[in-house]
């Protein structure tokens, strides 16, 4: 694996990717002014994309908060939803149907509070439910809309089980292989939460939907991760990067592993791109966005 192999490769690189947590923002450190200088630099140059396992809603928050600037799209909810901050809408959903939304909701009955996450809109089955999802995502209250017992307004990507349906899960696990076998109940790695989901669905999938809604393929990319859930994004990617703490796994797929130096490859990147006039110059600031 050689760092002169991604810089000795850039005239074939169309779009970067990066992963956010464990890849951009390390756990319990704020971005450095350096890093989001350089971050908007490349977006000068190239597109520049993130995925992630975040929200959408989430993700946006990051952007504002460190004053990142974006020129595409992103992926979130690990590959379920690429969403278009400028247009204000998701060029690619992995949604679950309404009657399985239904399913779900009737199978949980009151025995807890249940999330619906689609877009940029959360939706909460109860006042409870909503302030702790708001409070868990630091988005704001007003971000997440009750709707009682009711069915959301959309087809959600996500159906979050918080604390109260434990008992529910091996109900649902039960039933779903029988209404619905495409659908997964899956525990978050971070929380007691658990969620119900499109199965089979990873990065790699967003970011094939986000390449194709612009004509091109993964094999222009580079990628940039540090879990093992970059994986897939790794193996259609044409260069990958694995970073800081990468797991074995990534390492072993990477073009290149920065253990401690991702900046300085990222600087060596830019300077690169700017000897070519041909990158696009169309940063969009999500800070000032509505």
């Amino acid at each position: 694996m050689s760092k002169e192999r991604i810089i000795h490769n850039l005239d074939g690189v169309k779009r970067i990717v990066f992963d956010i947590d464990g890849t951009l923002k390390l756990p319990g450190i704020p971005m450095k002014p350096s890093m989001i200088e350089l971050f908007n630099r490349l977006t000068e140059l190239v597109p520049v994309s993130l995925a992630t396992a975040r929200t959408v809603l989430s993700v946006r928050r990051f952007l504002r908060k460190n004053g990142l600037r974006m020129n595409c799209p992103v992926i979130c909810f690990n590959g379920r939803t690429v969403y278009d901050y400028g247009q204000g809408c998701s060029l690619y959903e992995a949604a679950i149907d309404m009657r399985d939304v239904r399913l779900v909701l009737e199978a949980c009955g009151s025995s807890g509070d249940i999330i619906f996450e689609q877009g940029e809109s959360a939706y909460a089955t109860t006042e409870t439910g909503a302030c702790l999802y708001a409070e868990d995502w630091k988005i704001g209250r007003e971000a997440v809309q009750v709707v009682g017992g009711e069915l959301p307004p959309a087809p959600p990507v996500t159906i979050v089980l918080m604390p109260g349906q434990t008992d529910m899960l091996e109900h649902l696990e039960k039933i779903m292989p029988e209404v619905s076998p495409s659908l997964i109940v899956e525990k978050q790695r971070t929380t007691d939460w658990y969620e119900v989901k499109q199965g089979g669905i990873t990065k790699a999938v967003g970011l094939q939907a986000l390449c194709g809604a612009f004509g091109d393929s993964p094999g222009g990319c580079l990628v940039f991760g540090d879990e093992e859930n970059d994986c897939e994004m790794f193996e259609i990617s044409g260069l990958s990067v694995a970073v800081n703490q990468a797991k074995e796994k990534l390492i072993a797929l990477a073009d290149a592993y920065c253990e401690h130096d991702m900046e300085e490859l990222l600087e060596r990147i830019a300077n690169q791109m700017t000897t070519n006039p041909g990158r696009p110059h169309n940063g969009l600031d999500i800070g000032n966005q509505g």
